[in-house]
């Protein structure tokens, strides 16, 4: 009781004495005793103060958080919301299938239907092309390469028919190689001649200029040929001289060999170039 009054109510319980050893030992004498019987009583006192910290702590988590609960009923029950609100429909009813009845805990009536203004609602078809004005077409094929144009005119007539316009060609083919019509003769210059050459000059370089792109992605290959000096490539065919007085036909896409024969003398591109 002494103790109790020195150290106050149970909320101000002191921590225990956790690192005391109160284990009984052999070899003690009755002060040793009295010592520890008065350690374990202090510790005993403790322990049961903390215990009632503890519940009374729980208490007031408990009370606080009846109060809290209570208080959400009451804003709930002030927005005047019905139960029949609050519940989702039973999609089984609106299948035909619940059998529930009353004790179904979902509401038994058929959805709202949703507006036709909605969301989900499919966007009002819309024709670019129709809608857009031909100078605007003009504007976009400006800034367009020459296959960018050619993927436009595929598209439709319409299109078609824009990138056929008199001029355009003329401007990417001055885009392409430089300069303008007049620098290219008369005959070129306007008209519908004129504006086929430019477009057919125009698809011709793009058309080069992809096959010069996919031809770099291959790796390189070499010719079968020993001892080359000189070589000469003329379409699909390819004429060499060798070491000595050899000369050969191969073809120039792979190499294969079509004929070879050796020359009397040494060969005049041998002697004049290679020749040590």
């Amino acid at each position: 009781m002494a103790w109790r009054q020195e150290h106050g109510k149970p909320g101000h319980a002191a921590p225990l004495d956790g690192e005391k050893d109160l284990s009984w030992k052999p070899g003690g004498g009755g002060q040793a005793a009295k010592e520890r019987a008065k350690e374990m009583r202090k510790y005993a006192e403790q322990r049961a103060l903390q215990k009632e910290s503890e519940r009374e702590a729980r208490r007031s988590e408990k009370a606080a958080a009846e109060r809290q609960l209570k208080e959400i009923k009451a804003a709930v029950t002030s927005l005047d919301i019905s139960a029949e609100d609050v519940r989702p429909i039973c999609r089984f009813f609106e299948l035909g299938k619940c059998n529930k009845g009353a004790k179904c805990k979902f509401r038994h009536e058929a959805a709202a239907a949703a507006p036709e203004g909605g969301a989900d609602a499919p966007a009002p078809a819309f024709d670019v092309v129709a809608e857009m004005p031909a100078d605007a077409w003009l504007q976009v094929l400006s800034r367009l390469g020459v296959g960018g144009a050619c993927s436009l005119a595929a598209v439709c007539s319409s299109l078609a028919a824009i990138v056929g316009t008199p001029g355009v060609w003329e401007e990417k083919r001055a885009n392409v190689f430089g300069g303008g019509a007049e620098e290219r003769g008369g005959e070129e210059r306007g008209g519908e001649g004129g504006e086929a050459a430019a477009r057919r000059e125009c698809c011709v370089s793009e058309a080069s200029l992809h096959g010069w792109a996919r031809a770099s992605l291959e790796p390189p290959s070499e010719l079968p040929l020993g001892e080359l000096t000189s070589a000469a490539i003329a379409g699909s065919l390819g004429l060499s001289t060798h070491r000595g007085k050899m000369v050969r036909l191969w073809e120039a896409k792979s190499g294969r060999r079509l004929g070879a024969m050796a020359l009397k003398e040494k060969p005049l591109v041998w002697s004049s170039g290679c020749d040590p």
